[in-house]
Order: structure tokens, then sequence, then C-alpha cells
């Protein structure tokens, strides 16, 4: 334990459970689309941008932002679609369903967070007063 005794040491800090982030574009189509998704997916292992190609499949808004939907985390989106995500390495491409479709998603970048508490700040000057609080 650390001098202020309610703090955490490095070690527990770091022990603390982490929560892994990923950075996911997508191209959607509906079911009854599935060529399209096809051609799609030829059109990216022909070597074209993944941005470029979900601009011009996707039915989804983010085919504007080239498909990128942004950091997820477990619970924001999905079922279907998170357990094939996450379970994508970082620049794999992958399909997905969901029930807005079909989805041809790659997984751009992962970071894990950890949760540590943090005091609030009222409660900082009391713990320096009396650390065995």
């Amino acid at each position: 334990m650390s001098t202020f005794g309610q703090a955490l040491s490095t070690a527990e800090a770091a022990a603390a459970p982490a929560t892994r982030s990923i950075q996911v574009s997508h191209i959607l189509v509906k079911e009854d689309e599935a060529p399209k998704l096809d051609e799609a997916e030829e059109a990216l292992k022909g070597g074209k941008p993944f941005a470029e190609v979900a601009a011009q499949f996707s039915r989804c808004s983010s085919a504007k932002r080239g498909g990128q939907l942004g950091w997820l985390q477990p619970g924001d989106f999905f079922p279907e679609f998170e357990a094939t995500a996450f379970a994508t390495p970082v620049g794999c491409v992958a399909r997905a369903r969901s029930p807005r479709g079909l989805h041809l998603l790659r997984v751009e970048e992962e970071r894990m967070r950890r949760d540590v508490q943090q005091l609030p700040a009222h409660e900082v000057p009391q713990l320096l007063e009396d650390p065995d609080q």
C-alpha cells in the first residue's frame, strides 16, 4: 500500500479489469443484396481502399465517413455484429449479420482501457491529513 493509504499501487492499478474497445468501419447492404457485398469484398481484395468501397456500396449513413462507426465496446451494438467484430483481428475484414442487414466490417484499431476508481477532489485533502482512514 502506498503512502496515501487508499491509493492504488501501480501493480494494483495494472490488475484492474480492462475493457477492450475496437475502432470499426463497415459496409452495410440489405439481406437480399448479398451479391453486392461479394462485389465490395472483391474490390477490397483488389486493393481498393475500404473507405472508397464503403462510399460506393454501403447503405449506411456512415458511408460518407468511409464506413467508420467509431470506437465500440461490448454492449454498444448488435450482439451478432459485436461477436464477429471482437473476434476479428486488427486490420482484417469479416462478414457479419445484424437486424439491419449484412455487413462487411474491418477492425481498424484496438485499445484497452483500465477502469480505476478516482477519488473525488474534495476527498483528497482529508486523505492527505489522515492516510490511515
